[in-house]
């Protein structure tokens, strides 16, 4: 992490920030999941910082929980393609930095975001 971040980010400050672009690729390790891979920008004190993050995710489960083929899980109201677009360039989410090292920092997604990955079979 360069320096100019980290006196930034020592501060502890909470943004929100954009989302400048985001890609969706096979997962080598799980034919069921894909990486999503995103990167996000936002301004503090005139400085715009550039993060980007990546998780994998199950996304047929997203469509079985959506279809409510899912055990014990209730029909989810949002799809796979309102997952995309939630997540897609333009969108905004909440950072939040931890005023002490080594400066992780949190993000709040949005309604969709928040309802999706909120489901532990989304990470299975």
């Amino acid at each position: 992490m360069n320096e100019e971040y980290n006196l930034v980010m020592k501060e502890g400050v909470e943004v929100i920030a954009t989302i400048t672009s985001c890609q969706f690729s096979p997962d080598p390790d799980d034919f069921e999941h894909e990486i999503v891979h995103f990167d996000f920008e936002y301004s503090i004190d005139s400085k715009v910082m550039k993060k980007s993050h990546s998780f994998s995710i199950n996304t047929m489960h997203i469509i079985y929980a959506h279809d409510g083929q899912l055990l014990d899980i209730p029909r989810l109201k949002y799809s796979l393609e309102d997952f995309k677009a939630a997540i897609a360039p333009g969108k905004t989410i909440k950072v939040r930095s931890l005023p002490k090292e080594p400066y992780w920092i949190v993000i709040e997604y949005n309604e969709v975001l928040n309802v999706v990955m909120n489901i532990e079979a989304v990470w299975m």
